[in-house]
């Protein structure tokens, strides 16, 4: 597992995922386990947030108006609690 950074999605409530690594790109944060399943795209004044799912109708992308990783609300979290245990 990665130490979390200055961009780093690491929190209590994602870590209750289970374990997994972070990713950190050059304009990206990807939580992985063997693939990865939420893939998070900073804006100006929002995140694009990127779900993995069982198929590719099925995937969620949603733009959260927050620059800040930490405020995950219950619906997202459930929705990456879904793509981690597709991650395998």
């Amino acid at each position: 597992m990665s130490e979390p950074s200055a961009l780093s999605l690491a929190s209590p409530e994602t870590r209750r995922l289970g374990p997994f690594d972070e990713e950190i790109k050059k304009t990206s944060i990807h939580l992985a386990r063997r693939s990865a399943f939420v893939s998070v795209h900073p804006r100006k004044t929002s995140l694009l947030i990127t779900i993995k799912a069982r198929s590719p109708s099925k995937a969620r992308a949603s733009s959260r108006p927050s620059r800040s990783p930490a405020e995950i609300d219950p619906e997202l979290l459930g929705w990456a609690k879904a793509a981690y245990d597709l991650s395998l």
